[in-house]
This record gives C-alpha cells, structure tokens and sequence, in this order.
C-alpha cells in the first residue's frame, strides 16, 4: 500500500491518479477524515511507502507526530520552501533541506526526496542533501508554468 500523507491537495490527487492508474493500491491521508480520506495517522500505519505532501512549514511536525508509524518505511517528502509574495512564487531555503529536517524529526524513516522538479500535472536523484538545491527549483518552475500557461519540469539529459 502506498499512502499519501496530505493527501488533499493537488499534488497529493494527482500523484493518486498516476499511481492507482499503474494498479498500486493508494490510501490518502488528512488532517480531517471523510470520505475517501482517512487519518494522517492511520494513512502512515497502513502503508509500506509514504509521501508527505504537507505544506513546508508543517512538515517537520507532522513527521515528529508520525515518527512512530515512519518507522522503518521509505518515506517521500516532496516538499518545497515555496513561499507567495504579491501572488508570486518565490523560495526561502534554509540552511537545511526540508527533507533532512523531516528525517530529523522521524529518525527511524528512510527519508528521500523527489518530484520537487515535477509539476502537479506532470509526476530526483541524489543524496538527502541535494534536496537543499532542488526544493527552491519549484518556485522558478512555477514562475515559468505561470507566465507561459505551461506544466514543465526539468529533465536530466546525457545519462546511460
């Protein structure tokens, strides 16, 4: 089972469409259970694979909260330091990434992080700490969908 941790937004339903159109088995997580949406906890419990689709400021806590039914899965934060100035996309990175914070606060997680580089519509490689230069990608990759009304992405080219 793959669980989808906040998984009511955008990225979270797209990313469900593509993965139960392979045939995997999606359960979506919430702050609010209803319908087709269960608790964030029990969404973390359930599932073999986790992706955090939180907003960057609650991620670190909703992995602290979660860190007991992190245990010990591959864990997916795909989380930017996007922020929206004047209805405009920007980027406010610290100095560490968003992924390392949350594999801080669940220890016991194998944390990774991707699809910071893919659009919503569209669906990385690399060490934890790469993500520090990734995560800030998706503000220019939103300002670039924006003006040109576009869903791009970056391609890594010249691979074997």
């Amino acid at each position: 089972m793959i669980g989808i941790v906040g998984g009511t937004g955008d990225f979270g339903q797209g990313l469900a469409e593509r993965l139960r159109r392979l045939g995997e088995e999606v359960e979506l997580g919430s702050r609010t259970p209803r319908d087709e949406f269960v608790s964030n906890r029990d969404c973390a419990q359930d599932s073999d694979i986790v992706f955090l689709s939180v907003p960057p400021e609650g991620l670190a806590e909703m992995c602290a909260s979660l860190a007991a039914n992190l245990e010990g899965k591959v864990v997916v934060s795909v989380a930017s330091p996007v922020v929206f100035k004047d209805g405009k996309p920007g980027a406010e990175p610290g100095e560490r990434s968003l992924a390392e914070l949350a594999a801080q606060a669940a220890p016991g997680a194998r944390m990774v992080a991707g699809f910071h580089t893919v659009s919503a519509k569209a669906l990385d490689a690399g060490r934890l700490e790469v993500a520090r230069w990734l995560e800030p990608l998706t503000a220019v990759l939103l300002n670039v969908n924006r003006r040109y009304k576009v869903s791009s992405g970056v391609k890594v080219t010249g691979l074997p």
